[in-house]
């Protein structure tokens, strides 16, 4: 049998082509093993050198009187065509230093979305699940079949989604748990698990909110949480920062508890931790800044009190580190700026502390410095920071504007309503910053106004058709009870109306 093809016999339907990535039935067997199964004669040939050596193991699997278990002697070399490996994982019962290896040949086959595509079809996702289920106590087990579940599981179309889907029926999200629960030191075994974790709960499709409340509820956040605290693997911690955003990503009360639950298990402490000791790493910046930015979102009682947290650990000011040793990384920035703006929004009573906090730690500065390199990418997010920093009335609140003014705010601002797209959120948000560093009936409001003014803020505020809503909250802080300045704005084309607003 072992030297020319073996025949073929004819087999019921229901059962693919035994050929790499065909999915036509196979309605014939190999007379010999009488397990593999092929559509044609011409594929049965292109398998032969692969299925060889498995159809002496396959021999032995169906004879009652042979030995039900393959020895690890008898597998020479793990095969790298994917239904011959998963085959094997299946039809034979395997020392766990064998599966370890049949599963770090998956997760590199499974690096390709084609190939991850195809071996979904064929049963990878359900084979690997079983694996690690199967040999819970085995790290190395667990390990590579959590590494090929993270990339069987990567893409997030519609077909990568799906086959999150098909994981999650599977029970992965539950043994993958168990498993880094079990497993606290196993540091690749946590990375890996991290990393399934942020695959399974990325996405934008209908069940993607589903699988984030599943995972939450099994106890995600607070394995991973544990896990990247006890461990200073830079890798393991970009994983843990990836897999908790994922799980507490979005707006919706659920996902609210979710950040607030995520915050109990130590994510702060995580950001903080990271920040200062892999200060150099742009991963580790951009991610802490994302996860920062995205479990102080929100405006109840519980997300005001988040935000004071972060800012009494240090928050503020590990950003600003970040910020600066890392200027030239747009993303950082983006997600830096995002992260001030809202630990310095919101109506509680800490919120002067949280901003007077912020000045002092140069995020005016900072946030200055990163719209003028970068540009409309950070345009909305700066703006918005620069708003809310400069936010109200008070003087401590007119010195934060002083200090926006002396780091170049204004001429980002004008520049921004200038050259962005008229009607755009960044015009919006540049209307609404520029509002409030031009507001104030004294000496420096003044001053600030005529600065402006000679920017030309007033023509391009009117030139963007920002009379209304933010544009005009700009146009009332710029031209104050100035008639001259009012003059100028009607001329360049706004409504005397717009003023009348100022003596209601």
């Amino acid at each position: 049998y072992f030297d020319t093809l073996c025949t073929f016999t004819m087999a019921c339907s229901g059962s693919l082509c035994g050929a790499d990535f065909c999915i036509k039935p196979g309605n014939l067997v190999c007379s010999a093993c009488k397990k593999a199964r092929y559509c044609c004669r011409a594929h049965q040939a292109q398998a032969w050198p692969m299925h060889k050596a498995e159809c002496k193991l396959a021999q032995k699997a169906v004879d009652p009187e042979a030995n039900q278990k393959a020895k690890k002697d008898d597998i020479k070399v793990i095969p790298t065509k994917p239904k011959e490996l998963l085959a094997l994982l299946v039809q034979y019962d395997l020392d766990a230093d064998t599966v370890a290896s049949c599963c770090q040949q998956l997760a590199t086959l499974a690096a390709s979305d084609a190939n991850a595509h195809a071996l979904a079809t064929m049963g990878a996702i359900e084979v690997m699940t079983g694996s690690a289920r199967k040999h819970l106590k085995q790290t190395a087990v667990q390990t590579w079949a959590f590494a090929s579940l993270r990339n069987l599981c990567a893409a997030d179309d519609d077909v990568g989604c799906a086959r999150k889907v098909l994981a999650v029926q599977a029970g992965a999200l539950e043994v993958i748990i168990a498993s880094m629960r079990a497993h606290p030191q196993a540091t690749e075994l946590q990375e890996h698990g991290c990393g399934a974790l942020r695959n399974l709960c990325l996405g934008v499709d209908e069940k993607v909110d589903a699988r984030r409340q599943h995972a939450g509820k099994a106890g995600g956040l607070e394995v991973v949480l544990t896990a990247a605290l006890a461990n200073q693997s830079q890798q393991l911690r970009l994983q843990a920062c990836a897999a908790v955003n994922n799980i507490c990503w979005g707006k919706a009360p659920s996902a609210l508890r979710l950040k607030h639950r995520a915050v109990t298990a130590g994510a702060l402490d995580l950001v903080l931790a990271a920040l200062s000791t892999d200060e150099n790493s742009r991963g580790i910046a951009e991610n802490c800044c994302w996860l920062l930015s995205n479990v102080v979102e929100g405006e109840d009682d519980d997300a005001a009190a988040r935000k004071q947290q972060a800012a009494g650990l240090g928050a503020i000011e590990a950003v600003v580190m970040a910020m600066r040793a890392h200027s030239g990384d747009a993303r950082i920035q983006h997600w830096g700026c995002k992260a001030m703006q809202r630990i310095c929004d919101g109506i509680d009573s800490d919120l002067e502390e949280r901003c007077e906090r912020a000045a002092r730690a140069g995020t005016l500065e900072v946030v200055t410095s990163a719209m003028e390199a970068h540009g409309e990418l950070l345009s909305e997010h700066g703006c918005t920071a620069i708003c809310s920093i400069c936010y109200g009335t008070t003087d401590t609140a007119d010195a934060r504007c002083e200090r926006a003014v002396r780091a170049g705010a204004i001429e980002v601002l004008v520049a921004i309503i200038k050259e962005c797209p008229t009607g755009s959120s960044m015009v919006a948000q540049a209307c609404a910053a520029l509002a409030n560093l031009c507001a104030g009936q004294d000496a420096n409001g003044e001053v600030r106004r005529q600065r402006a003014a000679e920017l030309g803020a007033i023509e391009a505020v009117a030139a963007a058709g920002e009379a209304d809503g933010m544009g005009a909250m700009a146009l009332l802080s710029l031209c104050g009870s100035c008639s001259a300045l009012r003059d100028r704005a009607e001329a360049a084309g706004v409504h005397a109306s717009v003023f009348m607003q100022s003596t209601m």
